[in-house]
């Protein structure tokens, strides 16, 4: 998804509030965690992802200047409504 790519290209060239550790934890989960599925036997990935739709896990404390922040947050409270209407800002800003 385009969304994503956004997103990682931001975390890794774009200014933004996450230290070294932040960052590299957050990218570790959101876009490069897997786990390993005996009844596939095979790794499933994905589960940052789906973190990130149901609950805005990963992007809560990131900011990027507003053009993007606002694109991002627009994109993902379109693509996936958190429940009960609540957008990504309000979430974000803990109300």
């Amino acid at each position: 998804s385009l969304l994503y790519v956004v997103m990682y290209c931001g975390y890794l060239w774009l200014p933004h509030n996450l230290s070294n550790d932040k960052l590299a934890r957050t990218i570790m989960r959101f876009f490069k965690a897997r786990t390993w599925s005996i009844g596939q036997g095979d790794y499933l990935g994905g589960q940052g992802k789906i973190e990130e739709v149901e609950y805005r896990w990963h992007t809560v404390e990131m900011e990027f200047n507003a053009p993007l922040q606002e694109w991002i947050g627009t994109v993902l409270d379109y693509c996936y409504p958190l429940p009960g209407g609540m957008s990504r800002i309000l979430h974000q800003n803990g109300q």
